[in-house]
């Protein structure tokens, strides 16, 4: 089983920067609005949204690493496999025989990174049966190759 590369944690920890950030401008703003509509709010109420803030911040930064060591995937001559989750274990299996339809899709911030979500779908499924977020993109297509017979 393979681990997700390291630009995922550096990616899922920016996005818990990014909600703790939120969090506490918000917060400010919310203060601020209420200071010009009801007049002055006491100065303890400051300190909320910065611990608010520090909060998400350290439990999203845990999240994001716990999640990023609990992903493994792989692919051998029967089947593809992931494995992932924090709180509740998840585990998925396709086997080779029933892969229908690979795609891959990739936002600006993917592209950056150089990386790529690969999902596959099996035949007589509604919704996709495995999705591997923001591998590398090398990785993707020789995944891609390889479910397809050799096609690119």
């Amino acid at each position: 089983m393979r681990e997700l590369p390291n630009a995922v944690r550096r990616l899922w920890r920016f996005s818990a920067v990014t909600v703790a950030a939120v969090l506490a401008v918000g917060g400010y703003v919310f203060l601020v609005v209420g200071t010009f509509a009801v007049g002055p709010v006491p100065g303890w109420a400051w300190a909320v949204p910065a611990a608010i803030g520090g909060a998400a911040l350290a439990v999203g930064l845990l999240l994001a690493d716990a999640l990023y060591k609990s992903w493994r995937f792989g692919l051998s001559e029967d089947a593809v496999e992931a494995r992932w989750g924090v709180v509740s274990k998840s585990r998925a299996v396709v086997p080779r025989n029933r892969v229908q339809t690979v795609t891959t899709e990739d936002g600006p911030i993917d592209r950056w990174l150089g990386l790529s979500t690969i999902t596959v779908h099996t035949a007589g499924a509604r919704t996709p049966n495995l999705r591997i977020p923001h591998l590398e993109t090398e990785t993707v297509a020789w995944i891609r190759r390889e479910l397809a017979g050799g096609f690119p």
